[in-house]
């Protein structure tokens, strides 16, 4: 990939950039699109006011996009497939775009969901970022995140350490990355806000969404858009601050999504078939404005091009002229050409957009090679994108040519983003940039998703793959409930309900209580070594000790009953003795 262009235009005095991204939120999921209930007049304006990609594509679910935009890669080539199971951490060989803007003497934060890790050496610290506020795992309340959030007056993660904040998630990742804004006014920043929301559970606060009830929206959207418009409200906030500060000329903002719409496909989906985790267009072709008044890119702009969020790595590159060293082998390219206008098209280029959601890919499942015109759905459905956006007419077997030659581009993208298959991103145990490692089930192969599984005692059982940093004397601590918690053993603890912070709090499937468990014996094994012990309910964890070569191993844990039911320790805290 080269990462220059041929375009005349030179950038004098390097930009800030900051990247706000939403979680779960469709191209369909604005009022600027069409929608007839939502409201989003910040967003809007920011529409009409910036150059806007209109066939941009993103991934269908979550972690796999966060991938292709930190390393301007295919997800699959780096590691990245799924949300959960370890197949959500970016590779530690890829050089993520805050590095690059980190070692062009930027100062670089990330405010919200990082969902690429969230152990060494797979976190925003460990990735470039200097400032890192973020909650774990791929949604407030999931077992990775801190216990009993649940998007009001939460606990985050500032630099690892957890600290308690006060307002609404939008609220509180935007208002800090202001903050970390401000401190390096004078200087130069790159600032990544990928928020929460809309992603479920849809927790908000009950008048946000009274105005959607009564113009008859139904339920899930109500509560979905009231909680974009929270988010809507905070991108004009950012917008006065930069404006006050005398810094938006010089600062490309950037608005996307990270996936098809989650919730309000059945309101609105702009003409598109499917959503979130699809392959038709629905799934993954979303909003991208790009907007920068010192250069003049501010004009109601549409750009009709395929693109994708790959492209945002090398562009940057482009456009700030960063300095690298080494060669960066993207598979998205500079759209520098087209954002400035020139008169030069890019070249044709298939994509590939993919969704595996499974412990090895498995070849034509649920994907989409994409150019200008056709749509190929798995191989063997083809679509007419200028006669039929909507994705209603096979007309594969009209033309095979197009289908052979489309196959033909999948097998090519295919050859390069499998070499790495069977590669697995461990976290490292023992190490002083974390002395503590805390493992949580969602981890496992047969993983432990919410907070809500914990509560109920799903009766799950999975391993974890993971890196001893050196050879010595270990310590596991077997958990039912996070430290946090406080919470022993046997304990039941009923579901959170949030009376104090007036959330209308929705988990998915219900509030039930928790299940109370009577734990008699656990045990442990690593590699071929194992160890058990019996268990007194009332105590807060179960600790192991066992000496061990550094290296690659395995960890599984069982918690018995005097039921007669097994499951594993949902959550294990991990260091090296000193």
């Amino acid at each position: 990939m080269i990462l220059t262009t041929n375009c005349k235009k030179k950038t004098e005095n390097p930009p800030n950039v900051i990247i706000v991204m939403t979680d779960d939120q469709g191209y369909g999921d604005l009022a600027c699109h069409g929608n007839p209930y939502i409201e989003t007049p910040n967003l809007d304006k920011l529409h009409n006011e910036a150059i806007r990609f209109e066939n941009f594509h993103v991934c269908p679910s979550c972690s796999p996009t966060r991938a292709s935009l930190m390393t301007g890669k295919y997800p699959h080539r780096v590691g990245v497939w799924h949300t959960v199971r370890g197949r959500e951490r970016l590779g530690t060989s890829e050089k993520t775009i805050a590095d690059m803007f980190l070692a062009n003497g930027y100062a670089t934060g990330i405010f919200g969901k990082w969902h690429l890790g969230d152990n060494y050496p797979f976190r925003p610290v460990d990735r470039g970022f200097s400032e890192s506020l973020i909650h774990k795992g791929g949604a407030v309340s999931q077992a990775a995140d801190y216990w009993n959030n649940d998007r009001m007056n939460d606990t985050y993660y500032h630099n690892e350490k957890p600290e308690k904040y006060e307002g609404f998630s939008s609220d509180v990742f935007f208002d800090n990355a202001m903050k970390f804004i401000d401190k390096h006014k004078n200087e130069r920043f790159f600032v990544y806000i990928p928020t929460s929301v809309p992603h479920g559970p849809i927790n908000i606060l009950p008048k946000w969404a009274e105005k959607y009830y009564k113009e008859g929206c139904p339920e899930n959207p109500a509560d979905f858009y009231a909680s974009i418009e929270q988010v809507d409200h905070k991108m004009g906030e950012l917008r006065n601050f930069l404006k006050e500060n005398d810094l938006e000329k010089n600062t490309i903002l950037i608005f996307l999504t990270d996936n098809g719409t989650s919730g309000g496909e059945r309101v609105y989906n702009a003409n598109m078939r499917g959503n979130k985790g699809s392959a038709y267009e629905g799934g993954h072709r979303v909003p991208f404005f790009f907007y920068w008044p010192d250069e003049n890119l501010t004009m109601d702009r549409e750009i009709n091009e395929v693109t994708s969020v790959m492209d945002l790595f090398p562009s940057l590159i482009d456009i700030c002229n960063l300095k690298t060293e080494e060669h960066l082998d993207f598979n998205g390219r500079s759209l520098k050409p087209l954002i400035f206008g020139e008169k030069e098209k890019l070249k044709h280029r298939s994509i590939l957009v993919e969704t595996q959601r499974v412990k090895q890919p498995i070849k034509w499942r649920n994907c989409v090679v994409i150019n200008d015109k056709w749509r190929l759905i798995n191989g063997q459905r083809l679509y007419d994108m200028e006669e039929d956006f909507s994705q209603q007419n096979d007309i594969a077997d009209q033309h095979p040519q197009v289908v052979e030659r489309l196959r033909a581009d999948y097998d090519s993208i295919w050859a390069q983003i499998t070499m790495n298959d069977d590669e697995f991103h461990r976290p490292i145990i023992g190490t002083n940039q974390q002395t503590v490692t805390t493992l949580t089930a969602m981890s496992w192969h047969n993983f432990v998703t919410s907070q809500r599984h914990v509560r109920t005692a799903k009766m799950a059982n999975g391993s974890w793959s993971i890196e001893l940093s050196e050879a010595g004397e270990y310590i596991f601590e077997l958990r039912r409930w996070p430290k946090e918690s406080n919470l022993q053993l046997g304990d039941s603890t009923p579901e959170v309900t949030s009376a104090e912070n007036d959330i209308a709090f929705k988990r998915w499937g219900g509030k039930p209580g928790g299940k109370a468990l009577d734990i008699y014996k656990a045990k442990i094994r690593v590699n071929d070594r194992e160890k058990e012990t019996k268990v007194d309910a009332s105590n807060t964890k179960v600790t192991f000790n066992m000496k061990l070569d550094a290296g690659d191993t395995g960890l599984k844990t069982w918690f018995y009953t005097t039921a007669g039911d097994t499951l594993g320790a949902y959550y294990v805290d991990v260091r090296l003795k000193q």
